[in-house]
């Protein structure tokens, strides 16, 4: 009951950016998801979150009422002509969405921090202080994390409803490439498939990028495509300053706020917006960039947050000293040997994020020679995604020099991941490049050979969503399903040590996950590697502890817990009460 607020909340703000503000229908969601994550992060320097929570679903559920109230009296609400290519849409979020029920969380990174932190906010109210032993990266921005937070607010904590609300980010940034076409059926018809074999270049990405897009909340993926959603949305309303500074203002600050490396995001959304605003609205350019102090400001209270907050910041951090201990750290040797495997990655032809770039690069050069046998220029915006592309890579080389330790610098942690967040960047310019031709070239698309290439493009997607689906129902982490089954989902924070007994997987990831998932100190989970002969010791080990979290141990930790207690360890949680009545019993 209490989430169709939620529902009613969000309904009515995007229809207020629709009618009192003029946006595109296919652009509120995002601008909505935008606009409150950053009023949020607002209320949560305030310490105020939770208020901020109640506030804007009055607010929005006051505002559906004004315009049910106004629609009662004269209907003037006009929605897009033909709906199903919006059906077709929501049709495919809502399947994956069904698919995401029972799935949790498989990746280590959110049992590190990004599952974590939205747990926090979620059950706390609150941005992390200083003490709060349940988060260590305490340097994070807490971006998506935020709304994910509004959006568990009425609904039970589990990890697939927090998935399928991740997913509703993303769909909600893919949605305006469908609102590109809004005239004819045809267009329609083709601005919807596109948008189908964009998700479905997402699923190939996925593959390399090592399983993200859909069953964890990392934001490798969600950061290109808001800016994607930016672009589409920039392009769909160009010809009104208004609209397109609310749009640069609140997304940007959006990108910032996910995660401190949205920068490089936030600076091609304001360059493309300050020339939109240049070659159509001169006059109100110096207007203009004040719209792009939004995302730094936003970016200087977070820093001055993190600054008073925390007496030692963590890894990752953004800031000049960090960068020079961190480079400081590491030898001339050391970069040259980072430097040569960087360049050697790109070369390995069985990486499946390579495999995706040699694919980009072949599509650049069809597209000069089409455009070149056409006598149609497509080298502008081919070069520029070329350029961004190198942009982005000379960056991502120069954040392992100055923000990663050198361990992980070595071995060029998550790379994988990282070019595929640009990859889905750029795939989406190709999208949208093509959705643009198609007003300045609508003949192109009518010819015979691109009908079919198309046709064949949709059915390929098809398969592909059916793959991903398949492969979304039937994950299955069996060690995650195990630990939920013990320990559930935790929702009051649980102070003191517990032991944790089971012998499959690192002990660092059985300890993030425990943790999470019980609701405690990240170092409050001790995982012994072995178990003292000594029956005293024995008996000591496991009733110092709060209690002992068992799951599977096939070695000799069951011979002595049955000798001691008188009964063979199930998967459960003992309480230290429990095990010392055991075994006075036995």
């Amino acid at each position: 009951m209490a989430f169709s607020f939620f529902i009613l909340a969000t309904v009515g703000i995007c229809l207020s950016l629709k009618r009192w503000a003029g946006f595109a229908l296919e652009s509120t969601l995002i601008l909505t998801i935008s606009l409150e994550t950053c009023l949020f992060f607002l209320f949560a320097l305030c310490q105020a979150l939770s208020l901020g929570f109640y506030l804007v679903t009055i607010l929005g559920c006051l505002t559906l009422l004004v315009h049910l109230i106004q629609y009662l009296r004269q209907p003037t609400i006009t929605w897009p002509r033909r709906q199903a290519p919006q059906l077709i849409f929501w049709g495919l979020f809502l399947i994956y969405s069904l698919a995401l029920v029972g799935t949790h969380f498989t990746h280590y990174d959110n049992f590190s921090h990004w599952a974590r932190i939205v747990k926090f906010i979620t059950l706390e109210g609150r941005l992390v202080q200083n003490g709060d032993q349940f988060m260590s990266f305490t340097s994070y921005p807490p971006g998506s994390a935020l709304y994910l937070g509004y959006w568990m607010q009425s609904l039970p904590l589990r990890d697939d409803l927090m998935l399928i609300g991740q997913n509703l980010i993303n769909f909600s940034c893919v949605w305006p490439l469908v609102g590109l076409a809004s005239a004819s059926q045809k267009k329609q018809g083709l601005a919807s498939s596109i948008a189908l074999v964009f998700i479905a270049l997402l699923n190939a990405l996925d593959q390399g990028a090592g399983h993200i897009l859909y069953t964890s909340l990392l934001v490798d993926f969600l950061l290109p495509l808001v800016a994607l959603a930016a672009v589409t949305s920039l392009y769909r309303h160009r010809q009104y300053f208004g609209q397109m500074s609310l749009i640069t203002a609140a997304m940007t600050s959006f990108f910032i706020l996910i995660k401190n490396s949205g920068i490089f995001f936030v600076i091609v959304i304001i360059l493309y917006y300050a020339y939109l605003v240049w070659t159509r609205h001169r006059a109100c350019f110096k207007v203009g960039l004040l719209t792009s102090l939004c995302p730094f400001l936003h970016l200087g209270l977070w820093n001055h947050y993190v600054s008073q907050t925390f007496n030692q910041v963590s890894k990752h951090s953004v800031n000049l000293a960090a960068y020079e201990k961190i480079l400081g750290e590491k030898s001339v040797a050391d970069i040259q040997a980072i430097t040569s495997r960087f360049l050697h990655y790109f070369l390995k032809t069985e990486v499946a994020s390579n495999q995706t770039l040699y694919l980009f690069l072949a599509l650049c050069v069809l597209g000069l020679l089409l455009g070149w046998l056409r006598r149609r220029p497509t080298q502008r915006i081919i070069g520029l995604m070329l350029a961004i592309l190198i942009f982005y890579i000379a960056s991502l080389y120069a954040m392992y020099l100055f923000s990663m330790p050198l361990a992980e610098a070595m071995r060029l942690a998550s790379i994988h991941r990282y070019m595929g967040t640009i990859l889905c960047f750029l795939y989406g310019l190709l999208c949208f490049s093509a959705l643009t031709t198609w007003y300045q070239e609508p003949q192109l698309f009518a010819k015979p050979v691109t009908k079919s290439l198309g046709l064949i493009l949709v059915l390929l997607a098809l398969v592909s969503h059916g793959h991903k689906l398949t492969e979304i129902y039937n994950l299955d982490d069996q060690l995650v399903s195990d630990t939920v089954a013990v320990v559930g989902q935790g929702t009051r924070y649980h102070e003191g040590d517990y032991l944790l007994v089971d012998s499959r997987q690192d002990t660092t990831y059985l300890q993030l996950m425990t943790s999470y998932y019980l609701y405690c100190d990240q170092t409050g989970i001790s995982r012994p590697y072995d178990y003292p002969n000594q029956e005293a010791s024995f008996i000591q080990m496991l009733e110092e502890p709060e209690a002992v979290i068992y799951l599977r141990d096939l070695d000799h930790f069951d011979e002595k817990f049955t000798k001691v207690y008188g009964f063979r360890p199930q998967a459960q949680v003992y309480d230290r009460q429990v095990l010392i009545q055991a075994r006075q019993g036995s």
